[in-house]
């Protein structure tokens, strides 16, 4: 949008809006529950030993699990084949997880190394799910929920990687997870809309107030005052209505 501003000279301020994606499609490629007919997956450790176990399922008859009398556990319970994931596209993991007697810690990597050691060197855009203290302390199954968006196209491993210290009056360490599933979200194409203006030229000391109809997705405003060369957002300039 193109407004005339006139004071000592003549200049011009163009306008423009910029609509973001919108999520609208959806599709499960990962689902799994320990079950028998379910994804199976690659256990590995560095101490102690997980595994696909009948301990105590959130549903069905089998859980990931890892058990173990005292001393420490280290280990993953990883997606049995490299998933495949789209550059842009939305990714959300959910999982449900539970102790027994001592709490853990339960972290949530991605890594082309099918492995624990490889799971516990991610770094940066690989750490899905990170926590600084043991964060799970719950004696029932709770939701723990993961999001990325990769920017480029890759295939990768998912692994839910367990930590902890058992012993003393902690106990033995019994840790549970279970009904797993990954969701793609495709963002939908977003429209900008038209943007109309109350007058398209004001003087210095006027105004003019433009509003943005038949836009979907966010929303922001940015200004340009070298005939579009260079664009800036203008703060907090997220509704319909710029005034």
């Amino acid at each position: 949008k193109l407004i005339s501003n006139f004071c000592s000279t003549k200049s011009l301020l163009y306008l423009a809006i910029i609509a973001f994606f919108s999520n609208t499609v959806q599709a499960q490629i990962f689902a799994s529950g320990f079950e028998a007919a379910a994804p199976v997956f690659i256990y590995n450790s560095t101490s102690n030993t997980s595994a696909n176990i009948t301990g105590v399922p959130r549903t069905g008859s089998k859980c990931g699990g890892l058990s173990t009398a005292g001393a420490t556990y280290d280990a993953s319970i990883i997606t049995g084949t490299a998933l495949n994931f789209t550059a842009c596209k939305i990714y959300t993991i959910n999982v449900y997880a539970r102790v027994i007697d001592c709490t853990g810690l339960l972290q949530i990597m991605k890594s082309t190394g099918a492995t624990n050691s490889a799971m516990k060197a991610a770094t940066g855009s690989n750490l899905l799910l990170t926590a600084a203290s043991n964060n799970l302390t719950s004696t029932t199954y709770s939701l723990y929920t993961a999001t990325f968006q990769p920017s480029a196209n890759e295939t990768m491993y998912i692994g839910f990687q367990m930590q902890g210290t058992g012993g003393g009056p902690c106990g033995s360490i019994n840790m549970y997870i279970d009904d797993i599933t990954i969701t793609e979200t495709t963002p939908g194409a977003p429209v900008g809309g038209t943007a109309t203006a109350t007058a398209g030229s004001v003087a210095c000391s006027g105004n003019t107030t433009i509003t943005l109809t038949g836009s979907t997705g966010a929303i922001q405003w940015q200004r340009s005052v070298d005939g579009g060369a260079t664009w800036y957002n203008i703060s907090g300039a997220t509704t319909t209505t710029l005034a």
